[in-house]
């Protein structure tokens, strides 16, 4: 008789853990394959402006293969966008298909709009949000023009695979801002609107 209950309890267990990963969308990646991160982003060849460690692996930083110095030219490759933690959004009205007191998941922006998940589901939105002063922008919640608010900040890292004088390895870029892509270092040719 133990043994029928403990199945049942596992049974409910199983379940219990299904739900909560369609309520929660566990299927978000936590890294995003061959991404350029923001509008304008392009890959080939970038002149480097900074002091920049390139590494042996992506998102291994104990292990650096050289130092990029200022007018160095690279090829970058590809690019994988690390998501260390997600933003979430507050919806504080409903409209389209969102509902009130619900909230969204954050990944990044892209040409133009944002990429979203709601209830499990991948989805691309303009930002209906108010800007955070962190990010250069300052901006008030207003209820006639937004609806939402971030109560969680997206953080992410780019990694690019480069290579210099036949020799491959990766940047690590770190994102800024909460809204798009900046970084610190300075790198002519990865913005299409320079």
């Amino acid at each position: 008789m133990k043994f029928i209950y403990l199945l049942f309890a596992l049974y409910f267990i199983i379940g219990q853990y299904k739900f909560l990963l369609a309520q929660h969308g566990s299927e978000i990646p936590t890294i995003e394959k061959n991404a350029c991160p923001f509008e304008g982003c392009k890959l080939g060849q970038w002149i480097i402006r900074d002091t920049i460690k390139v590494y042996v692996k992506e998102g291994d930083t104990t292990s650096i293969k050289y130092v990029l110095t200022a007018s160095d030219t690279i090829t970058a490759l590809y690019g994988n966008v690390h998501y260390e933690r997600f933003g979430r959004i507050l919806i504080t009205r409903s409209f389209d298909k969102f509902i009130a007191d619900d909230t969204i998941t954050i990944l990044r922006c892209t040409e133009g709009e944002f990429i979203t998940y709601y209830k499990g589901k991948k989805t691309y939105v303009d930002m209906f949000w108010p800007y955070d002063e962190e990010d250069g922008f300052s901006e008030q919640y207003n209820d006639s023009v937004h609806y939402g608010i971030m109560i969680e900040k997206p953080q992410m890292i780019l990694w690019v695979k480069i290579v210099k004088n036949n020799s491959e390895g990766w940047l690590r870029l770190k994102n800024l801002i909460h809204y798009c892509f900046r970084i610190k270092e300075k790198i002519d040719g990865m913005d299409a609107f320079e």
